[in-house]
């Protein structure tokens, strides 16, 4: 079936999605939803509540549940359309984000913040909101984290992806000479900027050579899977490492 995708821009995701990607083969249209504005958000909340339009909630872990019963999903084919929403990868890929390019001006901010790469591990440290990042992925286990892979590896240098100026400034105090950034514009994710210094960051992660990442962030683990590189959740209790 064709597929259509309905990009929304809200006040998490201020921009459109050509401002950051170039168009992806597999999609047809990318069809642009502006809930910036407070009418719109209350339409969209006014839809979902009162269930405007027939939806069927489907996560992996329901379409494991019907397989397992032999429920046939190929039936959903002869529906005449169908919406999906999901903030989770719930189809599998070898290399999920192979067909997201960054448009060439990003592009060229991405080539020239990783021309300093060597021995670079990738760090992102999540902040903002994220009361659960915070409070699982306190700094002080960064800096304990990053001081043993210096002592194993003197040549080491970091790649730091963070929304928290203070962040910044506390780790480059902490490893002066070692911390690789890209300047951000703007943390207001209300600004095309913001989004577009993520992608810039999302990218650089990308290219290094592993990644120490906050709990509960799916920004560390997107940045994992781009090139399939290992990735550690730095985090309070036992270490979880992952490898693509």
């Amino acid at each position: 079936m064709p597929l259509e995708v309905v990009w929304r821009r809200d006040r998490d995701a201020g921009c459109c999605f050509a401002d950051l990607f170039e168009p992806v083969p597999p999609i047809c249209h990318i069809r642009e939803l502006d809930l910036s504005s407070d009418l719109r958000r209350a339409a969209d909340r006014f839809r979902r509540q009162f269930g405007v339009g027939r939806r069927i909630d489907f996560d992996w872990r329901a379409l494991r549940r019907l397989r397992n019963a032999g429920y046939d999903l190929d039936i959903l084919r002869r529906l005449p359309g169908m919406y999906l929403s999901t903030f989770e990868t719930f189809y599998p890929s070898e290399r999920d984000f192979m067909t997201f390019v960054p448009v060439p001006s990003l592009q060229r901010r991405i080539d020239a913040a990783v021309a300093g790469f060597g021995k670079t591990i990738g760090v992102h440290v999540r902040r903002g909101d994220n009361e659960r990042s915070i409070e699982g992925s306190p700094l002080e286990l960064f800096v304990g984290r990053m001081g043993v892979e210096i002592d194993a590896e003197p040549a080491t240098n970091f790649f730091l992806a963070t929304d928290s100026p203070d962040v910044d400034q506390a780790l480059h105090e902490a490893f002066p000479g070692r911390i690789l950034t890209h300047r951000k514009r703007s943390l207001d994710r209300r600004r095309r900027e913001a989004i577009e210094d993520a992608v810039v960051d999302l990218f650089c992660l990308a290219r290094t050579t592993r990644l120490f990442a906050s709990f509960w962030s799916s920004f560390s683990e997107t940045a994992s899977m781009i090139n399939g590189i290992p990735y550690e959740v730095i985090r309070t209790g036992p270490a979880h490492r992952f490898w693509w």
